[in-house]
């Protein structure tokens, strides 16, 4: 009897601390890349569990600093330049969310079908590559297959998305 009386008040204590992934898309598909601001994002998701101010760059003659706001425990990140606020990158790791239809485990097909082709790209010694979309702002990473020399390029199998970024295409940053 008190094991199912636990469970239930268990179940219903998860359901009132876990977040409603419909709301959460919902939430997400409102931040505007260029517009929102940090105070909408607390307001919109509350604190973050953690920032970190960055490099200031300089963006069509401003500087600009970069800021991130971390919420892992719904796998999002949020990249945003100051001066003033505004929203640059949202990093996904949560497979309940999605941008453009795909979501972090989706099949490399699923991508490809949704969006076309798309440039790939990597960093000498990252652990992904990236198929990147910079007409719509979308990056989606794939795990590289470490057993292999990083080039020529060979994914792990299955190749399947890792991580989701949208982004604002129309910055290009350059340091002074």
């Amino acid at each position: 009897m008190h094991v199912l009386a636990f469970s239930m008040l268990l179940a219903v204590m998860t359901q009132a601390t876990t977040p409603d992934n419909s709301d959460l898309q919902k939430k997400l598909d409102a931040c505007v890349i260029g517009v929102t601001s940090m105070d909408a994002l607390v307001a919109a998701f509350g604190p973050p569990s953690n920032q970190k101010k960055g490099k200031t760059w300089h963006i069509n003659g401003k500087a600009r600093r970069l800021e991130e706001a971390f919420y892992p425990a719904v796998g999002l990140t949020f990249s945003l330049l100051g001066n003033p606020s505004e929203l640059y990158e949202i990093r996904v790791e949560n497979p309940a969310l999605s941008l453009a239809g795909v979501k972090v485990g989706s099949p490399l097909e699923s991508v490809i079908k949704a969006l076309g082709e798309g440039s790939w790209q990597t960093t000498k010694g990252a652990p992904t590559f990236q198929l990147d979309y910079q007409k719509q702002g979308l990056t989606f990473e794939f795990e590289r297959d470490r057993s292999a020399p990083q080039f020529p390029m060979k994914l792990s199998a299955p190749p399947v998305v890792v991580r989701m970024v949208r982004y604002n295409g129309r910055i290009q940053f350059s340091g002074k």
